[in-house]
């Protein structure tokens, strides 16, 4: 269940779930319980996400996949491809934001009463929740000692990369599932393209080798709004 991580490089839940032996199907929800609380009908965010799900689909395609695209509440709809499709487990990367908790609790009882499970990675972040806390066992209020407790516990393992390819004919065949048009979902182009700025996972992959040609001068430049300094 891809949320906010589209893409298919160094990716926790698809790794673990193409690691299961497959078939592994992949979906993305546009989920009207967000969407729908969205007053400006030329919302550039949707129209982001819109175009990176598209060059995901894409990804998936070409990879020998595909996507399930859906459009309604996601805490109704995952549930229900999960019982159609016969899968024992959805994987998805965890958030923690209040209401996506709130919604992933609401998917993981669903799932429960169906006899399947939803399983949560960690993939945004490299520790989380009470990974890191003070001798106390109580979060730090103070960011360098929380630094040097961070740096300690840091391990090449924590940086190692998810590498899907090798297991991506695990992937399940591409489903019969068209990606709704933005008037579709309820929405109208913006000027994303106008901004120039690229969505998917090239666009991000760009800015990254781009930002690595300045990263050595970040502290001296970052300072200066004139330059092309921060990320």
């Amino acid at each position: 269940w891809f949320r906010r991580d589209l893409r298919l490089t160094d990716h926790a839940a698809l790794g673990h779930a193409l690691s299961l032996g497959g078939p592994a199907h992949a979906a993305f929800v546009f989920d009207t319980e967000i969407l729908d609380a969205l007053k400006d009908r030329a919302d550039r965010r949707v129209e982001f996400i819109w175009q990176s799900v598209a060059a995901l689909k894409h990804d998936l395609e070409a990879a020998g996949g595909g996507l399930h695209v859906l459009h309604g509440p996601a805490r109704h709809l995952i549930p229900a491809l999960a019982r159609q499709l016969g899968v024992a487990e959805v994987h998805a990367s965890r958030d923690y934001e209040p209401a996506a908790r709130a919604r992933d609790a609401a998917v993981a009882e669903a799932l429960t009463g169906q006899g399947q499970k939803l399983c949560l990675h960690k993939d945004q972040v490299i520790f989380e929740t009470d990974e890191i806390l003070s001798a106390a066992g109580t979060p730090f209020h103070v960011f360098t000692a929380y630094k040097r407790a961070w740096l300690a516990r840091l391990t090449a393992e924590h940086l190692a990369a998810y590498d899907c390819t090798a297991h991506y004919p695990r992937l399940a065949a591409a489903p019969d599932s068209q990606l709704p048009s933005l008037a579709d979902l309820g929405f109208t182009a913006s000027n994303l393209a106008e901004l120039k700025i690229v969505p998917g996972e090239a666009g991000a992959q760009a800015l990254w080798q781009d930002f690595q040609t300045r990263i050595e001068s970040y502290q001296a430049w970052r300072d200066f709004p004139a330059r092309k300094g921060p990320s």
